[in-house]
């Protein structure tokens, strides 16, 4: 597996991420709120709302992920603030590390990152 991690430059609180969850969800499940631009996640991080609802400026982050093109799948790492975009072959990672660089703005970080599997 072959990932580009995308850091936005500030960190997130988890507390507060999972009290506007509550605030949100009110006993209902988030995953009721779809995210449309999002196809072929693995999962769902039905944290990603109240996230995007705390923080805002993190939605340009995954706006230039849809826009830079090809992935196998993307999601936010637990109650954030980094997106992990996979990819199944380092060919196309590669490509679409390629565009993102001239997206990512000066207090991202994008970075490369090789997930190897061994048999046991």
């Amino acid at each position: 597996m072959w990932f580009v991690l995308i850091y936005p430059g500030f960190e997130s609180s988890t507390p507060d991420v999972y009290r506007e969850y509550d605030n949100l969800t009110e006993g209902e499940e988030i995953s009721k709120i779809k995210h449309p631009d999002f196809k072929n996640l693995i999962g769902e991080n039905d944290l990603e709302t109240a996230f995007l609802k705390l923080f805002p400026k993190a939605e340009e982050a995954k706006e230039i992920i849809v826009k830079t093109g090809r992935y196998d799948f993307v999601g936010l790492s637990g109650s954030g603030s980094t997106y992990f975009v996979g990819f199944y072959t380092e060919k196309r990672r590669d490509k679409f590390f390629g565009k993102l660089v001239s997206f990512c703005r000066p207090e991202w970080r994008c970075s490369k990152v090789n997930i190897t599997t061994q048999e046991v």
